[in-house]
């Protein structure tokens, strides 16, 4: 009996070679799918699971809710401190320029108001003053860190913050006008430090003064 060659068996048999062929290309990406898994430490949970899991990311109850909560408390905490850093610095500056106004020119005088409100609310990376706590905040302005505070707090506090948002906005049009000589600066500091450090909608920032 003659042996067949290769090329002939496959013919006899190509139904059975075609199954041995679908089989180990099957077995070989098994086995590379399952290297990729240990590779990247990755691991296969069903779409039940998955969706669970995407629902539990923001509820407080899950140990992942917890975690947002956690961060999301921590940036308040930053933005509360930044915030109030530079207020402080603020009320600093505005108490030396009315020491000082005595003594100053008109030109000085207007000058040094202006950088007073640049300083107040451009962010410190364009303003060039060193006034933040955070290098995250760099460039981020005063009124921006009152909108993030306000998104992250709950809503009770948020009326509280949306209202010193406000004051914040009087203040700026009281030192536009001054800055525009529509009103004298030496008034309008007067009522900018009132409108700021005697304002119970800022006495989480700065506390009560008396």
């Amino acid at each position: 009996m003659a042996t067949m060659n290769l090329k002939e068996r496959v013919e006899a048999h190509s139904v059975w070679w075609l199954l041995s062929a679908l089989l180990a290309g099957f077995l070989a990406g098994l086995a590379t799918y399952s290297g990729i898994l240990r590779i990247a430490s990755l691991h296969v949970v069903s779409q039940a699971t998955f969706d669970r899991l995407e629902e539990n990311a923001g509820d407080p109850s899950d140990n992942g809710g917890d975690t947002v909560v956690a961060q999301r408390e921590a940036l308040r905490r930053r933005l509360d401190a930044e915030i109030s850093r530079r207020l402080g610095v603020f009320l600093g500056d505005l108490a030396l320029w009315q020491f000082s106004l005595q003594s100053s020119n008109q030109l000085r005088a207007a000058a040094e108001w202006r950088q007073l409100e640049v300083g107040l609310f451009a962010p410190p990376a364009t303003s060039g003053a060193v006034s933040n706590v955070y290098p995250e905040f760099r460039k981020t302005g005063i009124k921006e860190l009152f909108d993030r505070v306000a998104s992250i707090s709950p809503p009770p506090e948020q009326l509280e913050i949306e209202r010193a948002m406000e004051e914040l906005s009087q203040v700026e049009r009281i030192m536009a006008q001054a800055s525009l000589r529509i009103e004298d600066p030496g008034t309008s500091s007067q009522r900018v430090l009132e409108a700021i450090s005697r304002n119970p909608a800022f006495e989480r920032w700065i506390g009560a003064r008396p």
